[in-house]
């Protein structure tokens, strides 16, 4: 029989693509475990029926199915190291958000068992923070500046992109700005430990326009001791008018991808 080099090329990436998948139950310290989880951010029970994926991180495997959480919340995978490779949880419940990294290496320790747990809050859970003062819904524009005297921010530089006539009542909002970050930050510490630094303390504040349909407020900040970013630290992005938010840390972040 003739092969071409093309068929017996597509043969050997099937063939590796099989031992990629095989089970440890065949044997060998050329795999090892690892353990998804998923628990609810404020209870701490488990959620059964999540599907977790895998994704690489140059898109040609993209969120994957390769488990659904059982009633402990659990999802055990037996796999060869791969490079390049995340999961995540896809798609995340409609009811609930990922209060913590929204993404982890696909790595594995030879032999042996890893686990991460991911954690994800209800949407209903809500943090408490002082009322809107004023009009929060503001007009941003490529001009900024800097302040020492933001409530909330109190002796801190706080870069507001704004012109200082239209961000006089994002100013006057900073404690339920302040409020909602830190409710944000403590939510990602339970998860993550201590990748989230010293969240009592806030740095390297910037508070930008999102360019998303309706408009919105991206507020970015570090903490000392935290995960190291690729871009300006945490993300936490505001609606227009100051009344939902939420943390997003993307895996192109943060250093593990």
């Amino acid at each position: 029989m003739n092969y071409s080099i093309a068929s017996f090329l597509t043969l050997a990436m099937l063939f590796a693509v099989g031992l990629e998948a095989r089970s440890t139950k065949s044997g060998g310290d050329n795999f090892g475990t690892i353990v998804l989880k998923v628990v609810d951010a404020d209870s701490g029970e488990p959620i059964p029926n999540v599907t977790f994926a895998i994704s690489n991180s140059l898109a040609e495997v993209w969120e994957e199915p390769v488990g659904v959480s059982d009633a402990n919340g659990r999802v055990q995978l037996d796999s060869k190291l791969r490079r390049g490779y995340f999961y995540s949880i896809y798609p995340v419940p409609d009811s609930y958000r990922v209060s913590g990294m929204d993404a982890v290496p696909a790595a594995i320790e030879l032999g042996k068992t890893v686990e991460h747990c991911f954690h994800l809050r209800q949407k209903t859970s809500k943090a408490t923070v002082p009322d809107i003062v004023g009009n929060a819904d503001l007009h941003p524009s490529d001009d900024g500046f800097t302040t020492k005297t933001m409530p909330g921010f109190a002796g801190q530089s706080v870069q507001i992109h704004l012109k200082r006539t239209a961000a006089e009542n994002l100013y006057r909002n900073g404690n339920r700005l302040r409020a909602a970050i830190d409710d944000e930050l403590s939510y990602f510490k339970k998860a993550e430990g201590e990748k989230a630094g010293n969240i009592a303390e806030i740095r390297d504040v910037k508070i930008v326009p999102t360019h998303a349909p309706g408009g919105g407020w991206t507020v970015w900040c570090r903490t000392d001791g935290c995960i190291k970013f690729k871009q300006d630290g945490f993300k936490v992005e505001f609606d227009a008018k100051l009344e939902r938010w939420e943390l997003v840390i993307p895996d192109y972040l943060h250093p593990d991808f």
